[in-house]
């Protein structure tokens, strides 16, 4: 074996230096990863809140001029058998000019990349406020022609009234390629009626449109106190909401 020449030492004094460095510079890049990465991860979600609650906004606007112009009514559902033709309230609301880019009728958190027409925010059905059964309205369900609408000017109290919130498909849905996604109708009470319901998945906390035009994002507690019993945690599993 040849002996070590001086340049030879002195190049691979150079060398084990360079490594040495090269370790300590990853070795810092991943300690910033380890603590910046749950901020930026913090950050994004808290943005994904924020547009959420500037779509619900424009949704209830657009919902809000729509019933303005239509004797304070919305339409949930049209659905004319005769030509197996069917609408729904997002749909509607596009349809009429109302709203020009339907993604703002769902919540980024949840919105895929080929979404169907039915993932969007859950509009409440059958379970109209006590203090004014008459704001929901169902014609003819068995029939040929079907409407179903939800009257504005017959709510007693508007504000307290929640009509869009962020909902989704229970994650063990009888339709699996439901499962976990947002859904464009709600049930105050999945855990008794089954189907879609809230989902606190911002925070563990739930965006909601009330009819007065506000939006307030809303922790379990508080939406049993506007009359949503029931809903689903982050993980699209059940949960009972305690006022």
């Amino acid at each position: 074996m040849l002996p070590l020449t001086p340049q030879l030492r002195k190049d691979s004094r150079q060398l084990g230096v360079t490594l040495i460095e090269l370790m300590i510079v990853i070795g810092l890049i991943a300690a910033l990863s380890a603590i910046l990465f749950p901020a930026v991860s913090a950050m994004r979600k808290r943005s994904e809140g924020v547009r959420c609650i500037g779509n619900l906004r424009q949704v209830g606007v657009a919902t809000l001029a729509y019933a303005a112009e239509r004797e304070g009514k919305m339409l949930y559902y049209y659905y004319d058998k005769a030509i197996s033709y069917e609408r729904w309230w997002r749909t509607e609301l596009a349809a009429t000019g109302y709203i020009k880019d339907e993604r703002i009728a769902s919540c980024p958190s949840l919105l895929g990349k080929n979404p169907s027409k039915h993932e969007s925010y859950g509009m409440r059905i059958y379970s109209p406020p006590k203090e004014s059964p008459e704001a929901f309205t169902n014609s003819n369900m068995k029939g040929e022609l079907v409407k179903t609408y939800i009257h504005f000017r017959r709510m007693a109290e508007p504000s307290k009234y929640p009509l869009y919130v962020d909902s989704v498909q229970p994650k063990d849905a009888s339709v699996a390629a439901r499962a976990g996604k947002q859904w464009h109708r709600f049930s105050v009470d999945p855990i008794a009626n089954g189907g879609a319901g809230v989902h606190l998945r911002h925070s563990n906390r739930a965006n909601v449109w009330f009819c007065d035009g506000h939006v307030k994002s809303l922790s379990g507690e508080e939406l049993a106190q506007v009359g949503i019993l029931s809903g689903f945690d982050i993980d699209a599993t059940r949960v009972s909401f305690q006022p």
